[in-house]
């Protein structure tokens, strides 16, 4: 006799149990027969020593065999565990993580998962619900677009994504933008387009990406031959990043588009990246609106930019603290440049002086026409001698549109008809953007009777006049005649009530009175 057959066995029955039963999981006692002499087998449990002879188990070195009475008997949960990795689709395996992760399955995604654009902005994700989407977005090959936005992923959700987005082919477009992404999140988003090659469009606007980014970005630009959008807007720029950012850009041989508005790139920094604008062939839309491109250094490397670049179509750089000084070197290098079409120059302190050198180029007898279609300085204070050359500008160069005054539309797409401001809401608009104007003044100057309150503004001329001297703005004749048309039959009181919005009675006069 062997001797394993003198040890102490427990229960039989949880021998014979395949691995993958649940050890946990207790068996309900049967009442198992033997099959030769139908004699009832006894009992076993816990660590009791059957008294039945040992030869009724037959046993080997290998296994131990014991009949049941039927296979009912016989109790497994092997199929729950088998069905439950039976969906192998991207949802299926989805739902299976979030199970295990203990997190809540995202309903937009559960629906929209086939769809070509994916839209999951302000839902929250972070780190972990990020993790949960590793291996069903990596297999998903419906998705083209996918929109990450204010997610709060960090550094460890970038990283993440990083994982889905190495072994994915079918994304092209994704936006990242203000979720705290640092260094360490720019350097694993660098490194995915080693090894991926179908994205396209990356967006990170509002992130914390700082000087040390911008070297990484540098590098990436100059080395990645497929990704023809970058927007790194609202980030945390400066100098420094101009002097990776411009080299790279001349070297690079697909960016399409580039945003870098709302930065602090200033100072030596702004000098390279404009050289690099210089240098480069394929770039046609360029955002560097709110950085600091001022200087007379700055302006003649815009000049020497516009004289040399050949593929340049839009290029916004208002609120840029741009002077009369580099005003200069830009309309000399506007009247040569053969390629831009709109140039945004709004929020910069040029003053009519800047104005009028930007266009004066264009009025010369030796100017070389060029596709340049508009030139917005808005909200820019202009003098007389500005509006006599504006209207030169105009009869000499009936397509390009000049706009001045308030601030409207950057780009206007002449597909669609623009909406026109009225004169009546242009005059309301002044009137609101200074808070401590003086109405009777002007109503007096604007007036006939130059001494009373009670006269009424019927003459052109005097309104023209009073609105010129008064808001340092200019408005066309036909303006002044649709603004008299609804002012001529107010006197003083009932026309400052209609610009300051204070109620009127049914009479017309005020509703609040002052007690003698």
């Amino acid at each position: 006799m062997n001797k394993r057959h003198l040890e102490t066995f427990k229960n039989p029955l949880q021998h014979v149990r395949p691995l993958t039963v649940d050890p946990n999981r207790r068996l309900e006692r049967r009442i198992i027969h033997d099959t030769t002499n139908n004699e009832q087998r006894p009992k076993t449990s816990g660590l009791e020593i059957s008294k039945k002879p040992v030869s009724d188990f037959h046993s080997n070195s290998t296994s131990t065999n014991f009949s049941f009475a039927s296979d009912d008997d016989y109790d497994t949960d092997l199929e729950d565990d088998t069905n439950h990795y039976r969906d192998h689709s991207c949802i299926g395996i989805y739902e299976h993580i979030c199970k295990n992760e203990k997190s809540v399955p995202v309903g937009h995604y559960l629906r929209h998962y086939r769809d070509d654009e994916v839209s999951l902005h302000f839902y929250g994700l972070g780190p972990k619900g990020m993790r949960t989407f590793i291996p069903s977005l990596t297999m998903n090959q419906y998705i083209t677009k996918l929109n990450l936005a204010s997610n709060g992923l960090g550094d460890e959700g970038a990283i993440y994504l990083s994982h889905i987005l190495r072994d994915n082919t079918a994304i092209v477009d994704v936006d990242l933008s203000q979720n705290f992404i640092a260094i360490d999140g720019a350097r694993e988003i660098c490194d995915l387009f080693r090894d991926n090659i179908t994205i396209n469009h990356l967006k990170l606007e509002g992130n914390l990406l700082d000087d040390e980014c911008a070297r990484l970005f540098g590098e990436l630009i100059s080395s990645n031959g497929r990704l023809h959008t970058l927007n790194l807007s609202r980030n945390k720029f400066e100098s420094a990043s101009g002097t990776y950012l411009g080299p790279a850009l001349a070297e690079n041989t697909t960016m399409q588009s580039l945003d870098l508005s709302w930065n602090s790139i200033s100072g030596k920094g702004a000098v390279a990246l404009i050289k690099g604008i210089q240098k480069n062939v394929f770039l046609k839309v360029l955002n560097l609106e709110h950085n600091g491109l001022a200087g007379g250094e700055c302006g003649r490397a815009l000049f020497n930019a516009f004289k040399e670049n050949t593929t340049l179509l839009e290029l916004d750089l208002s609120f840029n603290r741009l002077t009369t000084e580099p005003a200069t070197y830009i309309g000399r290098g506007l009247a040569k440049n053969e390629s831009l079409r709109k140039i945004c120059l709004t929020g910069n302190p040029l003053e009519s002086t800047g104005c009028y050198a930007i266009l004066k180029p264009f009025v010369a007898k030796n100017a070389i026409p060029n596709k340049l279609e508009l030139i917005d300085i808005t909200e820019i204070m202009v003098n007389h001698d500005f509006q006599e050359l504006y209207e030169q500008v105009k009869d000499r160069r009936p397509d390009l549109c000049v706009l001045i005054g308030l601030r409207s539309s950057i780009f206007v797409n002449k597909d669609k008809p623009r909406t026109i401001t009225s004169p009546m809401k242009r005059l309301q608009i002044l009137f609101e953007r200074r808070s401590q104007f003086d109405f009777k003044s002007f109503f007096i100057l604007a007036a006939d009777e130059d001494v009373t309150l009670n006269g009424r503004i019927t003459d052109r001329n005097k309104l023209q006049q009073a609105i010129h001297e008064k808001l340092n703005v200019h408005f066309s004749d036909e303006d002044v005649d649709k603004i008299l048309e609804e002012i001529s039959d107010y006197d003083c009181k009932k026309f400052i009530q209609l610009f300051t919005h204070k109620p009127l009675t049914a009479t017309g006069t005020s509703k609040w009175r002052i007690k003698p």
